[in-house]
């Protein structure tokens, strides 16, 4: 451990590190150094704070958090029966504890944040009028099968217990009676932490140090990466049918804001996907920034301006981009459809917001990242709580089921393994460019071939390339995906392409380009006759007419009951007329199986790609964290406080701040060190005196000055300094 010679005080203990020691400080607890404290004293002030004592004591892992507890109790060695030197450096480097003459103790803080080590009761010293019996294997022997149980059910904490009903309060009786409990109100008792060891055998917890918990799946790398590959590009692609269907037909922005559980339903049915998928892949481009409400005076969720810009990206970069996004989103998609506190929970809802999934999901990328296996839900449960066992006690809901689901949904792992990119993704550091590089050897070559049958199926037998994809999802419907996908032909789906533009020949020359043998006659039947049908009616403005050589689909149309909101006459045999706009006239008839095309007043076909709505893009509310601390900056910040010597050097005491004050005289009474300190009297007159502190409360500091006992109120404390 750097620096062994022991100090007067946790604060000196601090001042006495050297640079090295100070530079591994601020980067385990970077909030030490935003701002740069004003010199070392103040850096000590604010590392025995509480906010940032507690935030310390979350990251730990359970082993090191249970060393500090055997220090708060007595000997870690002994307690835990284990080589705990490395924990001890971590507490020591992360300023948890300090080297006093007696051996390292915990910071004063430390005791105020675990006030019950270990889920162990108080110490018998500090109990009125209790002392632990030296007999209690004997007096156990003694008690009540019910006493027994009582004290079976509490030996692994926590110490304080309530005995409800007659018979429980005559449990507590007998146990209080034999020394085994502590009577702290009328039905509630502790159990003393001399007697709770004893339970334990001595141990402080069940099965000492543990370590991370193991993988319990096999995995296989090899398979991860390919598994992973066709999980990112079925994602992506998903999306983009998303944004597809979205632009076409947008849903409507609940009052209450989110995603009506009607419009979830329908938008996982036009997939073809289940709706916790569905609301998986709508939060993660809701969190990328590819989905948002157009705040209109009727809002629609729609896709973004920024949804254009990604789509242009290759897939590597495309994928980088949700991956952060679902790593550092506070959203969690698992919510949908659960019950809030007011109500079921929407998908972009204002209850899915869920702040510490990002650090759990850090968590989870961290535990794959050091296992060499995977983890089944109940193994990354236990790996979870062992590593934050603060920030997950016992009853708080891991989601490890839901967030492996996710990382399997977006590519991160696969086959229970982290894949190469999820492993970039694990680090901290890393940006978007790196895990794109990351992914780029991951993903299977693009293949431009599609098998063409007569059925009028078409198969892609591997992951096609981005431009024939979005060529096939345009004129074909899916029927399966997976490692192979499975399109159908139809007429319908043939004119959403000839309503982008495209002709039949079109169609089959790109077919016939990727297809190795000659198109089946029955899919060019097919495709020619659906060209031959679309454009015979034509839509224009009157408000808007209808004209068509076929007369039969004319009067089919004023026949049919579902056409009935365009109002429609006829002007004359092969010419109808509406009252309503030509753009709805046209969305009316394709849905009720037509393939109307729209024409200007001088008869020219409009056909073509329309201008697609677009909402901006809604940035998700950051988090609010520390600001990284990098080495540099480390060094820095030492730097600076080098420049700047502590106020206890020379006669002179500079003013300090109260909570600085404060802090500095509860170390100098804990560590029964001398301050010296600036004060004014009743008068105004400013003094200066050495002081041995003896108690720090109630805005007042008990303690020797010159020899005699004196009570001296913190408000007239203008400086303290050590001694």
């Amino acid at each position: 451990m750097t620096g062994s010679a022991p100090a007067r005080s946790y604060a000196d203990d601090i001042r006495s590190r050297d640079d090295t020691a100070l530079v591994q400080l601020l980067l385990a607890r970077p909030d030490l150094a935003r701002p740069v404290p004003t010199d070392l004293t103040a850096l000590a002030a604010r590392a025995g704070s509480r906010p940032s004592a507690l935030r310390a004591l979350e990251s730990l892992h359970a082993d090191t958090l249970h060393v500090l507890e055997a220090l708060l109790i007595g000997d870690p060695e002994i307690l835990l029966a284990a080589d705990v030197s490395a924990q001890l450096e971590q507490l020591w480097r992360q300023a948890l504890v300090w080297r006093s003459p007696e051996g390292l103790r915990p910071a004063r803080v430390i005791s105020e944040l675990l006030p019950e080590p270990a889920g162990l009761g108080p110490a018998a010293s500090s109990i009125e009028d209790y002392r632990p019996p030296t007999d209690l294997s004997v007096r156990f022997e003694t008690l009540s099968d019910a006493a027994r149980a009582a004290l079976e059910r509490l030996r692994w904490g926590p110490a304080k217990a309530r005995f409800d009903g007659p018979a429980a309060i005559g449990v507590l009786e007998e146990l209080v009676a034999a020394g085994f409990m502590v009577r702290t109100e009328e039905s509630t008792g502790t159990v003393p932490r001399e007697v709770g060891l004893w339970l334990r055998d001595g141990q402080l917890v069940a099965g000492g140090l543990t370590g991370l918990p193991a993988p319990d799946l096999p995995s296989d790398p090899q398979r991860a990466q390919s598994g992973a590959g066709v999980a990112i590009r079925e994602l992506l692609w998903q999306l983009e049918r998303l944004a597809s269907l979205w632009q076409l037909d947008p849903p409507r922005v609940l009052r209450t804001g989110g995603l009506g559980a009607r419009e979830l339903k329908v938008t996982a049915e036009r997939l073809d996907q289940d709706q916790a998928f569905t609301a998986f892949l709508i939060e993660l481009a809701y969190a990328a920034q590819l989905v948002a409400s157009d705040d209109a005076d009727e809002p629609v969720w729609l896709p973004t301006t920024e949804y254009d810009e990604w789509l242009r990206r290759d897939t590597p970069a495309r994928w980088a981009r949700l991956a952060f996004a679902w790593r550092d989103s506070p959203r969690a998609a698992f919510l949908v459809g659960t019950t809030g506190d007011k109500g079921k929970i929407n998908a972009l809802g204002s209850e899915a917001h869920w702040p510490m999934m990002r650090a759990r999901r850090r968590d989870v990328l961290e535990i794959l990242a050091t296992g060499s296996g995977g983890y089944s839900a109940g193994a990354m449960d236990e790996a979870l709580r062992w590593l934050r066992p603060l920030r997950l006690p016992a009853g708080a809901p891991t989601r490890a089921g839901e967030l492996l689901q996710e990382a399997e949904w977006l590519g991160v792992t696969a086959g229970h393994a982290l894949t190469a990119a999820g492993h970039v993704l694990a680090d901290a550091a890393a940006d978007e460019a790196a895990v794109a590089v990351a992914l780029v050897g991951s993903l299977p070559p693009p293949q431009d071939l599609l098998l063409v049958q007569a059925d009028h199926t078409v198969v892609a037998p591997g992951a096609l390339s981005d431009d024939l994809r979005r060529f096939a999802d345009l004129i074909f419907n899916v029927e399966s995906s997976g490692g192979a996908t499975v399109f159908r032909m139809t007429s319908g789906s043939l004119r959403r392409g000839f309503d982008r533009g495209l002709t039949a020949t079109d169609i089959l020359s790109r077919l016939q380009a990727v297809s190795p043998a000659p198109i089946p006659q029955p899919v060019e039947y097919l495709i020619n006759d659906a060209a031959r049908q679309h454009g015979q009616t034509r839509v224009g403005a009157t408000s808007s007419y209808i004209r068509s050589d076929d007369v039969a689909s004319l009067q089919s149309m004023m026949a049919d009951p579902r056409t009935g909101i365009l109002r429609l006459r006829q002007i004359a045999p092969t010419v109808l007329v509406s009252p309503v706009a030509a753009e709805t006239v046209l969305d009316v008839l394709r849905e009720q199986g037509h393939s109307p095309v729209a024409e200007t007043s001088d008869g020219v076909s409009i056909v073509g790609v329309r201008r697609q709505p677009r909402a901006d893009p809604r940035p998700l509310a950051g988090p609010v964290v520390v600001d990284s601390v990098t080495a540099e900056l480390a060094e820095q910040a030492v730097a600076r406080l080098r420049q700047h010597p502590d106020s206890s050097e020379g006669p002179r005491i500079a003013s300090t701040d109260p909570a600085l004050t404060l802090a500095t005289l509860q170390d100098a009474a804990a560590g029964r060190m001398p301050v010296w300190i600036g004060y004014s009297d009743p008068t105004g007159d400013v003094h200066r005196a050495l002081l041995q502190p003896e108690q720090v409360a109630g805005g007042r500091v008990v303690g020797a000055v010159d020899g005699q006992r004196r009570t001296i109120a913190l408000h007239r404390i203008l400086g303290v300094a050590p001694a």
